[in-house]
C-alpha cells in the first residue's frame, strides 16, 4: 500500500515537514533533491505547498490545477529518514484560553466567594496548566501550585504508609501543607518549624554588625575616657593629635556616645526578644 501525504509544513530554509497517514514524518529539502532547473519552478511558491493526490506538490500555475501541479512521488519521501519531533509538555503562559476565561472569571467573581473547589479536567499534556499559568499571567494572579505527583509503586508506597503508622489522607494532608509553605517567604510565617535554604542578602548582615560595633564603642569609650584623656595631657600643647582627639573627646561628646550605646542596646534587646519569642513556645507563654 502506498503511503499517503496527509498534512506539509514548509519552512524559511526552503525544507518541508511531511507528514504520512501512518505517522511517520520526514523532511524534505528540494535544493538538495531536485534539479537546479525543477527546483527554480517551485521557488516562488515554495511556502504554498500543499498536499495533492495523498503527496507534497506545488501548484506552479496558481489556478488549483491538478494536472499541472509540480509533486513529488510519495515513496520517494517515505523513504527519508524518519524526523523526529520533540514538544515540552510544560506549561505556556501565552494559550488562548477565551474559551476558558469567562468561566474562571465566574469563579473569581466577589459574588461567587463561597466556591472552594474548582476542577479543570482533562488527559495528561491536554493543556490544564497551561490554561491557569497563561490566566495567572493576563490577570495578576498569583497562584500557589501543589503536585501530588508520586514515582513509587503503589504497593510499595502503601507499605511505606503501614511502616509509619500513617493514613493515606494524613500523607497527602502532609505532602500539601509542606508544599504551600515552601512557597511562602519565610519572613511572613516566622514561627513556622519549617526552613529551607535561601540567600542571605547583605544588608541584613551589615546593619546588625554596625549596631553591634556602635555598642561596643559606646561601651569602650565611656569606660576609658579616664584614660583618654590622661593621654591626651600627656602630649605637647600645639600637637596636631591634641587637638582633634580633644574635639572628638570633649564632654559634650559622652552625652552623643550615650545616646548612640543605648539606642544600639535596645535594639539589641528587641532583636534578642524577638528571635527567643520565634524559636520558644515556653519563653511566649511566659511572656
Amino acid at each position: 500500500m502506498i503511503p499517503r501525504v496527509v498534512k506539509v509544513v514548509p519552512f524559511k530554509d526552503y525544507t518541508v515537514d511531511v507528514y504520512f497517514d501512518d505517522g511517520k514524518i520526514v523532511s524534505y529539502n528540494p535544493a538538495k533533491s531536485l534539479t537546479k532547473l525543477d527546483f527554480n519552478k517551485i521557488k516562488d511558491t515554495f511556502s504554498k505547498c500543499t498536499v495533492v493526490n495523498g503527496t507534497l506538490a506545488w501548484d506552479i500555475c496558481v489556478n488549483q490545477n491538478e494536472t499541472k501541479c509540480f509533486g513529488i512521488d510519495p515513496i520517494v519521501l517515505h523513504e527519508l529518514p524518519a524526523k523526529y519531533l520533540f514538544e515540552k509538555l510544560t506549561p505556556v503562559i501565552d494559550a488562548d484560553i477565551s474559551v476558558y476565561e469567562d468561566a474562571i472569571n465566574f469563579v473569581f467573581n466577589e459574588e461567587n466567594m463561597d466556591i472552594r473547589n474548582v476542577a479543570i479536567s482533562g488527559s495528561y499534556g491536554s493543556g490544564k496548566s497551561s490554561i491557569l499559568a497563561s490566566y495567572e499571567k493576563e490577570h495578576k494572579k498569583n497562584f500557589i501550585y501543589i503536585s501530588l505527583t508520586h514515582f513509587q509503586a503503589v504497593e510499595q508506597e502503601k507499605k511505606v504508609i503501614q511502616r509509619k503508622g500513617l493514613s493515606e489522607e494524613t500523607i497527602i494532608e502532609g505532602k500539601i501543607l509542606n508544599q504551600l509553605l515552601h512557597q511562602i517567604q519565610p519572613e511572613k510565617i516566622p514561627q513556622t518549624n519549617f526552613r529551607m535554604k535561601r540567600g542571605i542578602k547583605r544588608g541584613r548582615i551589615i546593619v546588625p554588625t554596625i549596631f553591634i560595633s556602635a555598642f561596643l564603642g559606646s561601651v569602650v569609650l565611656l569606660f576609658s575616657k579616664t584614660r583618654v584623656h590622661a593621654f591626651i595631657d600627656l602630649l605637647a600643647e600645639d600637637s596636631r593629635m591634641r587637638v582633634v582627639l580633644s574635639f572628638l573627646f570633649h564632654p559634650n561628646a559622652y552625652i552623643l556616645v550615650t545616646i548612640v550605646g543605648t539606642v544600639c542596646f535596645g535594639k539589641l534587646i528587641y532583636s534578642l526578644v524577638k528571635w527567643l519569642l520565634l524559636i520558644s513556645p515556653f519563653v511566649t507563654e511566659l511572656l
